[in-house]
């Protein structure tokens, strides 16, 4: 696609990955620090769900992307190995920006084509993180999977949380999952995940409510029922907040 100076929010949505590759260069990232990160030309970039950032484009800019969600990678690695936007090595880079030169457009593709195309993407997104843990010594990466081990003393409720998203879901009940009392279950989730159990657990049910809007053709009213919102009401209020678009903007145009 091609991207201008409509581009330009000062915030954008942070309920996904995103992994850009543009042809020329104009485009720009503004963290929340003001640190400008020029998206040079040619150069593959992967940018974390977890922080906020603006965008600035000067001129006119083909702009290649896939909107992602990592699974299976625990929450703390993602965060240690993902501070900030991550520029993939020239040496794997380039052969990345010429696979997904090539990626189709899933959303127009055949119902056939969508799933080799998103096959396709996948395998890209992956070599893309394997990128980021190949950048590190062998030291580093297991100090950094060491780090992601003190996810284990809330892993019970972790997995509750994951296997019960469309169910009310109470501190006390994960908190006993847990062996522990309410409070301090709470201290010890936001030290292992980085997060209120009550923050997080609205963030993966947002995840799930934009995968539901993209893939299925459920009412936003289910989609809100299935992901324990309860009503449309709440659910479009958190969304927009989250997302920066109302749910239908989003089943229509895609992320933003």
């Amino acid at each position: 696609m091609e991207i201008s100076a409509w581009w330009n929010v000062d915030e954008l949505a942070r309920s996904y990955w995103r992994l850009y590759l543009d042809e020329q260069d104009g485009a720009n990232i503004i963290l929340r620090d003001g640190t400008w990160v020029p998206l040079a030309a040619g150069q593959v970039y992967l940018l974390p769900e977890d922080i906020s950032y603006g965008s600035y484009c000067a001129g006119s800019v083909t702009h290649r992307y896939v909107h992602f969600d990592v699974l299976g990678l625990p929450q703390t690695l993602q965060r240690s190995l993902f501070d900030g936007p991550f520029v993939v090595p020239p040496a794997s880079g380039a052969i990345l920006a010429d696979r997904i030169r090539v990626l189709p457009t899933i959303t127009s593709a055949e119902e056939d084509q969508q799933i080799a195309a998103r096959c396709a993407a996948k395998a890209v997104i992956f070599d893309a993180l394997a990128a980021r843990m190949a950048a590190l010594s062998d030291e580093e990466l297991v100090q950094r999977l060491h780090e992601a081990q003190v996810t284990a003393p809330v892993e019970p409720a972790l997995r509750h949380i994951a296997d019960h998203l469309a169910e009310p879901l109470s501190v006390a009940a994960l908190a006993a999952l847990c062996c522990m009392s309410g409070d301090h279950f709470i201290r010890r989730f936001r030290t292992c995940v980085g997060e209120t159990p009550a923050r997080y657990v609205q963030e993966q049910r947002l995840l799930l409510a934009a995968q539901l809007l993209l893939f299925t053709d459920h009412t936003i009213d289910r989609i809100a029922q299935d992901t324990g919102f309860g009503n449309r009401f709440y659910f479009s209020r958190a969304f927009k907040r989250y997302s920066g678009q109302s749910p239908a903007a989003y089943r229509q145009f895609g992320p933003a």
